[in-house]
């Protein structure tokens, strides 16, 4: 029902299977897909490694990044949800009551400086209906020249994903269901088995 992208960059091993370990026990059934940037697959066993070969996330062109991770889960799974989450991203709960309609769902946060509004979503760890996926894929929004060159999008999923969601008004939902903890150093990823 749920499956689980985990985007990989230059994590270290220990940390990338205690995630992967952790997403196990949470949600044994799922699919897990790890999704490399251009880095070397590491040798985990019980998951889809997709290695697209190039080195985008921190590049001016990490729309692409997302655009690609995105595509990724519609061509390795028929669920209806994906979860996105980083390796130093600590999921906390499963999820049990997923939205019915289509949509990103999260931790949203929206603050003020000054007058000027500001949203995000935790980059970190979002979910997606299959639905809103397809919709942002097919629209190509993250493949827009905007995205390029960019220093405002530089490596910031959860600002280009704001940024999207507001500007084509999708519908975004605060889930206090999905929870994230504290970011897992390496040190932490080998000492909290």
């Amino acid at each position: 029902m749920i499956t689980i992208v985990m985007t990989v960059y230059d994590e270290p091993l220990e940390m990338v299977a205690r995630q992967v370990g952790r997403i196990r026990s949470l949600y044994p059934a799922s699919t897990v897909v790890l999704f490399y940037d251009g880095v070397p697959t590491l040798p985990i066993d019980n998951v889809i490694h997709v290695n697209h070969g190039q080195h985008l996330k921190t590049r001016f062109d990490a729309g692409k990044w997302m655009h690609l991770w995105l595509s990724s889960f519609l061509e390795n799974s028929s669920d209806p949800y994906m979860l996105k989450i980083d390796p130093d991203t600590e999921l906390i709960q499963p999820i049990t009551n997923l939205p019915t309609e289509a949509s990103v769902f999260g931790s949203v946060r929206i603050f003020y400086v000054g007058w000027n509004r500001y949203f995000r979503i935790h980059g970190g760890g979002c979910g997606y209906s299959r639905s809103m996926i397809e919709r942002l894929v097919t629209n190509k929004w993250f493949l827009s020249p905007e995205f390029v060159n960019n220093l405002r999008f530089l490596d910031q999923e959860d600002v280009m994903l704001a940024y999207v969601i507001e500007r084509e008004h999708l519908n975004c939902i605060d889930h206090s269901e999905f929870s994230c903890g504290r970011p897992i150093t390496p040190t932490t990823a080998v000492a909290h088995r």
